[in-house]
Parts: C-alpha cells; structure tokens; sequence
C-alpha cells in the first residue's frame, strides 16, 4: 500500500505492508515521529471523507483499510454553534437530521437517538463536510450509534 505523504518542504511516498503498523522502519520512522510530535502532520485511516484521524502511528494497516491520507495542509477548526441552515440535512443521503442526531448523542439521550434513526446513518460525512459550523457531526453521530448498539445488547442479554 502506497501512502502519499505531502508538507510544504517534503514529498515522500511511505510504502507499508498489510498488517504491519503505520510508521515506517529505520530512519524514515524516526522523521515521522519528528513530524508528528511537532504537530505537522494529519494522518486519516479511511480517506478524506470518512477517515479517523489517528493519534498514534503504530495502527495496523488491515486489509479492509480504504485509505490512508497523510497531509501537513490541514486547518484545525474550532466548531461554533449549529446555524440552523438545514445543509446536513440536504446533504444525507439517509434523509436524516444530523445535527438533531448529534444533539442528541452530546446530551447522552441515546432512546431518543434510537427513534431518530441514528443507526441508520451510514457515516459518510457529507454532513460534516457542508457544515459552514464545523461541528464534529459524523464523531457525535459515532459515539450515539455505539451507546444505543450497547443498549440493546443489553436488552437481548
């Protein structure tokens, strides 16, 4: 699997192996790390849409891996409060309501997140990526669909 790496000074391409872990071997490992602790560098496993970003470069590459986006052109973005502009909800292909759903999972109403719909959300990040808000939709939506998933293993066991 090829990575493609890109900064403002350096373009490399870090070659990995199913299985094995993110960072690289030898010296190119070691200018990773130096990257990372300096705060230059993004790693999304999954891609640009849908990819988690990883805080530790020692994650496996599996085979069902999508993607790996490495960048050091990246924004951290302070979300504000929801505007009310309805973008989310145009932009879902589910027909759901996002910012209801992530409301909901932020003040931990997961029954109500269950009527909602939000294990139906198939966590494509369209949402996400209209919000003029940036809010994190996608990580709360995330987080609600685990606590309902446990919920009703609970009620199954």
């Amino acid at each position: 699997m090829n990575v493609p790496c890109s900064g403002p000074r350096t373009r490399r391409e870090a070659t990995r192996q199913l299985g094995g872990p993110s960072a690289e071997r030898g010296e190119a490992r070691k200018k990773t790390r130096l990257l990372v602790a300096s705060d230059q560098l993004e790693l999304l496993m999954g891609g640009p849409m849908m990819g988690i970003a990883q805080f530790d470069l020692s994650v496996p590459v599996i085979k069902a891996t999508s993607g790996i986006v490495c960048t050091t052109d990246f924004k951290q973005v302070d979300p504000i409060a929801c505007i009310g502009c309805g973008a989310c909800v145009r932009s879902c292909p589910m027909f759901l309501m996002p910012t209801r759903l992530a409301r909901l999972s932020l003040i931990r109403h997961w029954s109500d997140a269950d009527k909602m719909g939000i294990m139906n959300c198939i966590e494509c990040g369209s949402c996400a990526y209209v919000c003029p808000s940036s809010i994190p939709l996608v990580q709360w939506i995330r987080v609600g669909k685990q606590k309902v998933y446990e919920l009703q293993c609970d009620l199954v066991v």
